[in-house]
């Protein structure tokens, strides 16, 4: 199965076209535009938008071209063609978001379509999506107040854990990092020791 980038123009090679009767490539066809039947998401077939018409390659199959209208909906991607003379063709694709495709180096003609892999044996674009989705992740937040992202969250939860402690049983407490150098909370203490307010400080990137 060939991914296709949602809306895009691309040629794929659909086939083989074969002999109804002694299953021999057929190389002559003249196969229109019309011929090429496609359907979306197991939905309701139609010709294919894009006007050109199927040129043979080698041993009865077909290069075929699809504009941004055949390709516009994500999902499975089915064409179907049947010619006089010729066995039934049925070529299924897959039709995923273009920023997929170009994330995995699957791009049409980009290593035949198969991912970019760096010297450190790194698939090519993936670490640094990864990286953007967990910064996304990390800055988001998680509690509807300011300086509760996920990241912060965590650096509290070390400086409670594991961090310097000051000041506990006083009226005012202080919780820091691990190392002592930067402050994580500042908290009102009664006298039973309760917090009765606390003020965060977020770790910088």
């Amino acid at each position: 199965m060939r991914i296709i980038p949602q809306s895009s123009t691309v040629t794929v090679l659909i086939g083989p076209f074969l002999d109804s009767v002694d299953a021999s490539p057929e190389t002559g066809l003249t196969i229109a535009n019309t011929d090429i039947l496609i359907s979306k998401g197991a939905g309701a077939t139609g010709a294919k938008n894009e006007s050109s018409s199927a040129t043979h390659r080698a041993q009865g199959m077909y290069a075929v071209t699809f504009n941004a209208t055949d390709t516009g909906t994500i999902g499975d991607f089915d064409v179907i063609v049947k010619m006089s003379g010729a066995l039934l063709v049925h070529n299924h694709f897959r039709v995923v978001p273009a920023a997929l495709v170009t994330t995995l180096g699957t791009a049409p003609g980009a290593n035949g379509g198969l991912p970019t892999v760096d010297a450190n044996n790194r698939i090519a674009g993936i670490q640094g999506t990864i990286a953007n989705t967990l910064d996304g992740l990390l800055a988001a937040n998680i509690e509807d107040q300011p300086n509760v992202t996920l990241r912060a969250a965590l650096a509290y939860l070390v400086a409670h854990a594991v961090g310097v402690s000051s000041g506990m049983n006083g009226s005012t407490g202080t919780l820091k990092s691990p190392n002592g150098s930067e402050t994580r909370a500042v908290a009102t203490l009664d006298g039973l020791g309760n917090r009765t307010a606390v003020t965060l400080t977020a770790p910088t990137l």
